[in-house]
């Protein structure tokens, strides 16, 4: 039965996974399956917390509670220490530029906003897509000059990154793309708690594809275990991938039943190797995290990053 032997496993080609944080109180009425921050194995517990950062200045989240089915599982399958030690040139820079236009974007949909005499968002999520799409979205260029940019609006109010004024930027893609992602994140709880998995993962599908098109960071390698999920599909027990991890990606959530993971990700693996010609590690199970040994916050200071009281 799929609906009982349900998993998502993180195919990790790059980097590891982030911190652990912290997780929900088990519930003794369900078996225990991993739960998954972002897209993350967090530590095996009875309930699937989905955490969606809301919006590029903090890490704020909306947290919603979904019941899994259980026996479904999540892989990371991560490339040669090579490739680990590569992305951080190749994408870096990359990842700060979509950093600095989803911040321009927000900067001019607040200066709209204020004429418009509205109070001006935090973050990016506060918008559905049908206000971003009706009130900001023909406003926005789909680039900008930084200097043209500071000349107009003096700050994009990000205090991580610096507007290069030589520098062009890119803006409606990385200022669109956690507005929509905002919208598929709701609606994927919505399908899991519904048992269809099937649009539970068009949703993973639909994120890569923003992530790859709006804010160019996803890679060759990255895109071929996604697109080699969903050659198998569903009829084979795999319902979605998609790209996740820190910054720049490098890791691939798949979503499938627990005898598809097994049976085809070592398949898919090697195809990886023998096209790309590179073996990568695939990783599943978790560990108590946060949930055993809790979470440490921070807050950015005068004097760089804190222990936060």
């Amino acid at each position: 039965d799929v609906v009982d032997r349900l998993g998502v496993q993180l195919v990790d080609q790059h980097v590891r996974a982030g911190p652990d944080v912290d997780h929900e109180v088990p519930d003794a009425d369900l078996r225990p399956v991993p739960e998954v921050v972002v897209g993350r194995v967090r530590g095996a517990v009875r309930r699937v917390r989905i955490d969606i950062a809301l919006g590029v200045h903090d890490h704020q989240a909306l947290r919603a509670v979904a019941g899994l089915p259980v026996q479904r599982e999540v892989v990371l399958v991560r490339d040669g220490e090579d490739a680990v030690r590569r992305l951080p040139r190749r994408l870096g820079t990359a990842y700060s530029g979509v950093r600095v236009g989803a911040f321009m974007g927000k900067r001019i949909i607040n200066h709209l906003r204020a004429a418009s005499r509205l109070a001006p968002i935090q973050y990016l999520t506060e918008l559905d897509v049908d206000a971003f799409e009706k009130n900001y979205r023909a406003a926005l260029p789909d680039a900008m000059r930084g200097s043209d940019f500071l000349a107009r609006y003096q700050s994009h109010d990000d205090p991580i990154t610096q507007i290069q004024p030589d520098a062009t930027y890119r803006v409606l893609g990385p200022t669109a793309h956690p507005v929509y992602e905002n919208e598929r994140v709701l609606k994927f709880i919505g399908y899991i708690s519904q048992g269809d998995l099937i649009a539970a993962g068009e949703c993973m599908y639909a994120a890569h594809e923003s992530y790859r098109t709006n804010c160019l960071l996803s890679t060759p390698e990255v895109d071929f275990l996604v697109a080699q999920v969903r050659a198998r599909g569903a009829s084979q027990g795999l319902f979605g991938a998609k790209i996740t991890g820190g910054g720049s990606g490098g890791t691939v959530a798949v979503f499938g039943t627990q005898d598809a993971l097994q049976r085809e990700m070592p398949a898919i693996a090697s195809e990886h190797q023998r096209l790309i010609g590179v073996a990568p590690d695939i990783f599943e199970g978790t560990s108590p995290g946060a949930y055993e040994f809790g979470a440490m916050r921070y807050a950015l200071g005068a004097h760089g990053w804190v222990r936060a009281s």
